[in-house]
């Protein structure tokens, strides 16, 4: 919270130390409903650098109902942008564990649970420079960075276990369990850079869309096992990022206008140490790729919303 303020400040300050003449401040309340996955992964990292899975969850985002607003002041060429949102917490689609034991990859246990999602914090900022070119198109390269956290619980649901040498099949019996089965808390952060193309169509029709990339992600993943009494932190970086957007906007009264808009986000790669802590038995165990175990993650959603822009100046 103190980094939000610090943010906003700094903000505040760009946007009143602006002559007015040359200053544009905007605010924009925005609703979306996103759709994507989140997977968490554990491998076993061979001497030859190659890797195979051991065990993999999928948390769905089955959809997410997703509030938030934009601020932005541009002063000249320049502009700064500040975005935050929250997802409302519900249920989101399933949670699925796979584990792989006979090290080829194909799953020998699998179990399925309800997914409820409990919270989604985002927040990100931008600086922009424009380039014009006439009226009615232009060109800005961009940089930025991002934080997101998700947080899950997955209860009641089957389990599906193959015998020993043997694999999953979606034909083996299944056997219920209740209750809370796992406990689940993602975070990344993220530099950005990108370029965003915007121009008008008609006198009141505006379209804006962008592409960028995270070349460095860094993430944090927790995930506490109930019915296991085991907790699994990973700490986690060299992710990479892309992202796209496009929104058309209709202008009217001259202050107003009404945008919808797509979006896209894809990150994969990220890896690090894992650290398993037994809880009954008080006993934790780091592990890294030195070690032969490596935590992971992968990140994927779209979504689609509508949004309203007042122009202060």
């Amino acid at each position: 919270m103190k980094k939000f303020f610090t943010i906003f400040t700094v903000f505040s300050i760009f946007s009143f130390c602006a002559a007015a003449d040359d200053f544009l401040y905007t605010i924009e309340p925005f609703g979306a409903v996103r759709f994507g996955q989140i997977n968490e992964y554990v491998f076993d990292y061979l001497p030859n650098k190659t890797r195979h899975k051991l065990s993999m969850l999928n948390w769905e985002i089955q959809p997410e109902k997703i509030f938030g607003g934009r601020i932005s002041g541009a002063w000249n060429e320049w502009e700064l942008r500040w975005m935050t949102l929250g997802g409302i917490e519900g249920k989101s689609g399933f949670m699925y564990d796979f584990d792989y034991e006979n090290g080829d990859e194909k799953a020998t246990k699998y179990s399925q649970s309800f997914n409820r999602l409990t919270k989604n914090t985002e927040v990100a900022g931008e600086v922009s420079y424009a380039f014009d070119f006439g009226d009615y198109f232009a060109l800005s390269p961009f940089s930025g960075f991002n934080y997101k956290i998700h947080q899950f619980e997955a209860w009641d649901g089957y389990y599906q276990y193959a015998s020993a040498n043997d694999y999953w099949n979606e034909n083996l019996p299944k056997k219920d369990f209740t209750g809370r089965v796992v406990s689940y808390r993602h975070e990344m952060w993220y530099p950005t850079v990108g370029m965003r193309i915007g121009g008008n169509i008609y006198d009141f029709i505006s379209f804006e869309s962008s592409l960028s990339a995270a070349p460095y992600v860094w993430g944090k993943t927790k995930d506490m096992h109930w019915l296991r009494d085991l907790e699994i932190d990973n700490s986690l970086k060299n992710g990479v990022g892309f992202f796209g957007d496009i929104k058309v906007s209709v202008s009217f009264l001259k202050r107003h206008s009404i945008s919808v808009f797509a979006s896209a986000e894809n990150v994969q790669n990220l890896s690090g140490k894992t650290t398993y802590t037994d809880i009954r038995k008080n006993t934790a165990s780091t592990y890294d790729a030195q070690s032969g175990v490596q935590g992971g993650s992968s990140y994927n959603s779209y979504s689609i919303g509508i949004s309203y822009k007042l122009s202060i100046w």
